[in-house]
């Protein structure tokens, strides 16, 4: 709530971002330095987001208490799974929501949901966004315990949980189904924007495969308790098998949510490369993010073969993009940009939409930092998708990182590929697969009555059902009919559904919604815990990692 005699929220908020180029809520609240006053503050200090659909500030008092990632990567289907839990803390004498934007692994799924409430843990209700939603905004209202997982963007989901009681915790744990990137690569979840204090502990990460696994700097090799291999450490941005999974395979499971006549779902990988790019227009965000980065966009424009034709197109600070066509014209521009405030990527981002969006051969390159605010070029920007025969590939690439409202409102408009990049290095390479045709993993799907003529040593668990249902999803039309009902009966969060717990099962059937139960349904794949001998050495292990980081 603002004080009497300052700007309105909205405008506060925008302005900063125009002014510093970084979200409101990266910063901590501000404290008054007068004797006594930060106590009361503390004690007055609303949320006027709490129940909503955005991270909004942050609030005093609140931290992410531990953190703590179980892992198996599978190299039957090169997919992974890994269950994240967090602890919420609340210092502070009032009640708190703690809400978070995930950004989950490249094509990554959220399929579990997990509240301890009373000590005890309790499963999830999956549904369609907006019943979910409902569900919890109620029970907030009552001021009772739910937690709420819906989609928020490509690879991203909004996490809000309440309350975080006074002088207290709240634990809860979202499990990830996602595809090995390169066949090795299981990323582990970021949060890009919160509304509690920064400086969590590194997550506690374990990582469990049949085959295995690459030496990774902060983990140790262990044993695993039931064969195989493992690690355990922290510090860490993701986990790989040591041997990447082939492109090509097949991979079968038994889909125990499919009826009889489809029991048994096969997977195919391959590898398509798309058509190579003959027309390429890169959008460019000029905001302080990008400051010592726009040098190597200019050098991935600059390395792009002649045949290709190019155009850039920056954010500025006014109502209209500066644009230059031609490759060498387009380099020059990005190379005399300065980045600096915080500018609106929508005109930069409708400009390239118009100059290759009617181009089956074309491709956008949207190149980014966060942008936490609508500046008002949103509508504009998904008008011109919504009437345009948009048919050019758009790729996010977002080199610096945070929440960004506008790739959420076009998300929801077309359909946005993540571009596989770390950071502004990367971007030669990338956009030169673009222009040479983009190898393309993909997965086609079959179904069967049963398992005959299946190679045993090909088949897997039941995760491969579940992923097999969020990648048709993911490439079904948004228009196609029942994919909320499909999403949910598979225990998936998609733009369509949603994942919520509530605290009773009174309140669950007061909301129409069916609770999974963990002792009658499929089970996710259990990384195994670890015997008494081995449990000492991983505790040992994250010590001395401790001890290092300290010293």
């Amino acid at each position: 709530m603002a004080p009497f005699g300052s700007p309105p929220t909205d405008d506060a908020r925008e302005v900063f971002y125009r002014v510093t180029g970084t979200p409101f809520n990266a910063e901590p609240p501000p404290v008054t330095s007068a004797r006594g006053m930060e106590s009361w503050a503390s004690e007055f200090d609303f949320d006027d987001e709490m129940g909503g659909d955005a991270v909004g500030g942050r609030v005093r008092g609140l931290t992410l208490k531990a953190s703590r990632i179980d892992a198996h990567l599978d190299p039957v289907s090169a997919l992974g799974y890994q269950e994240w839990t967090c602890v919420f803390d609340n210092r502070s004498d009032r009640q708190r929501e703690a809400r978070m934007q995930v950004l989950l692994p490249p094509g990554g799924a959220v399929t579990r949901l997990t509240l301890w409430v009373h000590g005890e843990p309790e499963e999830a209700a999956f549904a369609a966004t907006p019943q979910v939603k409902q569900a919890y905004k109620s029970i907030v209202f009552e001021r009772r315990d739910p937690v709420l997982v819906t989609d928020c963007g490509p690879d991203r989901v909004f996490v809000q949980c309440f309350p975080v009681p006074p002088k207290g915790e709240m634990k809860i744990r979202l499990g990830i189904t996602a595809p090995l990137a390169g066949g090795a690569t299981l990323a582990l979840p970021q949060i890009i924007e919160r509304n509690f204090a920064d400086g969590e502990p590194d997550a506690a990460v374990w990582a469990q495969s049949d085959a295995p696994l690459a030496e990774a700097g902060g983990m140790k090799p262990l044993p695993a308790p039931e064969g195989g291999f493992a690690q355990q450490g922290g510090g860490v941005a993701s986990v790989a098998l040591r041997d990447p999974v082939a492109p090509a395979g097949t991979a079968w499971a038994e889909d125990p949510f499919a009826p009889d006549a489809e029991r048994i779902v096969v997977g195919h990988r391959a590898v398509e490369a798309r058509p190579p790019a003959r027309r390429i227009a890169f959008a460019v965000d000029t905001s302080a993010a990008m400051r010592g980065k726009l040098a190597a966009v200019a050098e991935a424009i600059a390395a792009l073969p002649d045949s290709c034709e190019v155009s850039a197109h920056l954010a500025t600070d006014g109502g209209e993009a500066e644009s230059a066509s031609g490759k060498d014209a387009a380099a020059k521009l990005v190379r005399a940009a300065s980045a600096k405030g915080g500018r609106d990527n929508a005109p930069a981002l409708a400009a390239a939409l118009q100059a290759a969006g009617g181009d089956p051969e074309a491709a956008i390159i949207w190149v980014h930092g966060p942008q936490g605010v609508d500046l008002g070029g949103m509508e504009a920007a998904s008008q011109i998708i919504e009437r345009l025969p948009i048919r050019a590939a758009i790729y996010d690439a977002q080199i610096a990182p945070g929440p960004d409202r506008l790739l959420a409102a076009l998300a929801a408009a077309a359909r946005v590929r993540p571009a596989p990049v770390a950071g502004a290095e990367a971007l030669e390479g990338f956009a030169g697969q673009v222009a040479a045709g983009l190898p393309d993993r993909r997965w086609t799907w079959e179904r069967r009555a049963a398992a005959d003529g299946l190679p045993p040593e090909q088949k897997t668990n039941d995760q491969l059902a579940r992923y097999a249902a969020f990648d048709e999803i993911h490439h079904a039309a948004p228009d196609t009919g029942g994919l909320a009902e499909r999403a949910a009966s598979y225990q998936l969060v998609t733009p369509y559904s949603g994942a919520v717990v509530l605290e009773t099962k009174a309140q669950f059937a007061q909301n129409q919604l069916e609770q999974v139960d963990p002792t009658a349904t499929p089970k996710i794949p259990a990384v195994p815990e670890p015997g008494g001998a081995t449990l000492v050495l991983a505790w040992f292990t994250l010590w001395a990692l401790r001890r290092r980081r300290a010293a």
